[in-house]
């Protein structure tokens, strides 16, 4: 931004990376979170649409995550993250870690059968966890303690 650099203008894109470096799960590659987006000014190759994904895959990581994040599972990961302490929203990082180190310990054998690999599936897994935490998590755990 002009008030933060001094740059105005269209920029080359966007770098994305995890905020919160110890809310990686042990075995993930920090260098595999990392990915930049261009607008199409700046696009390298031209495409007519953005990358899709088959139907077949997303069923297939629709399943998967339905599978393993599950009200138990949340609950349980939910109480071990936190403990006696109450929960709040900068703990949201932690809990997603938490959950995410649990679904792939327990889920390698069905990620197998299914032709997923865990990049694959991990964002989808993360973004249920972060909607529940923060919509359901928060509330009940929040308020117990």
């Amino acid at each position: 931004s002009k008030q933060t650099f001094g740059l105005s203008g269209t920029g080359e894109g966007l770098v994305w990376y995890p905020r919160d470096p110890a809310s990686i799960p042990d075995g993930v590659d920090y260098q595999e979170l990392l990915f930049k987006s261009k607008g199409g000014k700046h696009a390298v190759v031209k495409q007519r649409q953005a990358a899709q994904v088959s139907a077949e895959k997303v069923q297939g990581i629709e399943d998967f995550v339905a599978m393993f994040v599950t009200q138990q599972r949340l609950e349980q990961v939910l109480a071990k993250t936190f403990g006696e302490t109450s929960a709040e929203a900068k703990g949201t990082g932690r809990f997603i870690a938490a959950l995410q180190q649990d679904v792939l310990k327990e889920s390698e054998a069905e990620l197998e059968a299914a032709a997923l690999s865990w990049k694959e599936v991990s964002k989808e897994v993360c973004n249920a966890a972060r909607k529940w935490f923060l919509e359901v998590g928060l509330a009940t755990w929040g308020s117990q303690r």
